[in-house]
């Protein structure tokens, strides 16, 4: 049974549970993130990281911070147990009598009071494993109920996060007094890393991968660098995935955290979204269940990321891509996705109607190729792709062919024998006349 208490409401605005004010004030950053994570983190690996273990040394005595990694290495342990028991005990694990409404009322219990860097171990050590490991049978009675729990929050949370961060790089908002810099910056790191754990995780259970698979994303999830777009040919979904996308409780919030991730200000996040997008939506039409609302969210999600990510080259052919094959595929059944590039600035109706006529040309010889499709969309789109820095404030030329500020001056062709045949003294006969002298 979860333990019933009271709210207070703190100075930020947040409201906590009533028994936090039994703290000690001493204690009260008890619950705050260990400095040995928050230099992990920020990537500062060159700055030593402080003492946590129970040794001789006098850090390791201060009371605040020996509760304080007695805490940090109590959670983990725990969703570390949790998550290597799907693995260790099997099918008795996830058809015991009430173990999913029990991890229900504890894990997933006051979820808004759950600080990112306690809820990232939650997606990463323990719901990974528990959905790699379910058993087929127990799709629908284990995995689907958590997941339920689960996906309607994050879309909430993550969606609330971005849109700070997002307005943040564009506006440039300046950070408070009690918000130094500092923690600004381990916030957005901070957003970054859950919300690719969490994109990692829809992955684990929308597509096939196998454990194999899964093992080697965890080995490459601490890599902030993308150097090339690694292409997904599996475009189905598992079996799990299935049961998730005609699951009317879950499924929409997987569809709008997948495709806002496109827009997200994370080319990493972009990358993991791209491959989970078609498979998605080719589900949806082979349901029948996509409606012209959702068909023009996915196409606009699928354009708001070229605007913010087209500036890579890989994510621009990526984006692309997925943009031709959402028109190719939505267009023949709703014509408000045409509209969409009506409304891209500088774009002619004329231009729109003569691609729109080659996408739904029935017959195949009158059909473009894949390529001369996409240089089409390209040109559509041209203004709305996004650029980089040196590119977006490039003077524009205005004047190609600007009039001389002087004139050359016309020269004389013609040639000495023809001036001296016209009658012209230029002087040429004075020079062989013999010297009076």
């Amino acid at each position: 049974m979860t333990p019933m208490f009271y709210l207070f409401r703190t100075q930020n605005g947040l409201w906590l549970p009533d028994y936090l004010r039994l703290r000690h004030p001493d204690f009260e950053k008890a619950y705050d993130l260990l400095e040995v994570d928050k230099l992990a983190i920020l990537g500062k690996n060159g700055i030593p990281p402080p003492c946590i273990d129970n040794t001789d040394s006098t850090t390791c005595k201060q009371p605040l911070a020996r509760v304080k990694s007695f805490l940090g290495m109590i959670h983990d342990n725990s969703y570390h147990i949790l998550g290597n028991a799907g693995q260790c005990l099997g099918y008795e694990f996830y058809s015991a009598s009430n173990i999913i409404t029990f991890l229900q009322d504890s894990v997933f219990s006051y979820q808004e009071f759950i600080p990112d860097y306690r809820l990232r171990p939650v997606i990463r050590v323990f719901m990974k494993p528990f959905i790699l490991n379910c058993p087929k049978d127990c799709y629908t009675s284990a995995a689907l109920p958590l997941l339920i729990k689960l996906c309607p929050y994050m879309l909430q949370r993550l969606s609330g996060k971005w849109q700070i961060i997002n307005s943040r790089f564009q506006i440039g908002i300046e950070h408070d007094d009690d918000n130094p810099e500092s923690q600004e910056v381990l916030e957005d790191q901070l957003t970054r890393q859950l919300t690719r754990e969490y994109i990692e995780l829809l992955a684990y259970g929308l597509t096939k991968k196998s454990h194999s698979d899964a093992q080697t994303d965890d080995i490459g999830m601490e890599d902030t660098e993308i150097t090339k777009p690694t292409p997904h040919k599996e475009d189905s979904l598992s079996e799990l995935g299935h049961l998730c996308m005609k699951t009317d409780a879950l499924f929409p919030s997987m569809l709008f955290c997948i495709f806002n991730g496109l827009s997200w200000n994370d080319t990493m996040v972009c990358q993991r979204c791209f491959s989970l997008c078609w498979p998605m939506v080719k589900q949806l039409l082979l349901d029948g269940v996509m409606t012209s609302e959702a068909a023009v969210f996915v196409f606009s999600s699928v354009l708001s990321g070229l605007q913010l990510h087209g500036q890579h080259e890989g994510s621009q052919a990526n984006l692309l891509n997925l943009a031709l094959q959402l028109y190719e595929a939505l267009r023949p059944q709703f014509i408000e996705v045409k509209e969409i590039l009506i409304q891209i600035p500088n774009v002619s109706k004329p231009a729109v109607e003569n691609f729109d006529d080659k996408i739904l040309q029935s017959c195949p010889q009158k059909q473009l190729p894949e390529k001369k499709k996409k240089e089409a969309l390209k040109n559509i789109v041209f203004e709305i792709i996004g650029k980089n820095l040196g590119q977006q404030f490039r003077r524009e030329v205005h004047y190609k062919n600007l009039p001389p500020l002087f004139k050359p001056r016309r020269k004389n062709n013609t040639s000495i024998v023809e001036s001296e045949s016209s009658g012209k003294d230029i002087g040429l006969c004075s020079l062989f006349q013999p010297n009076s002298d």
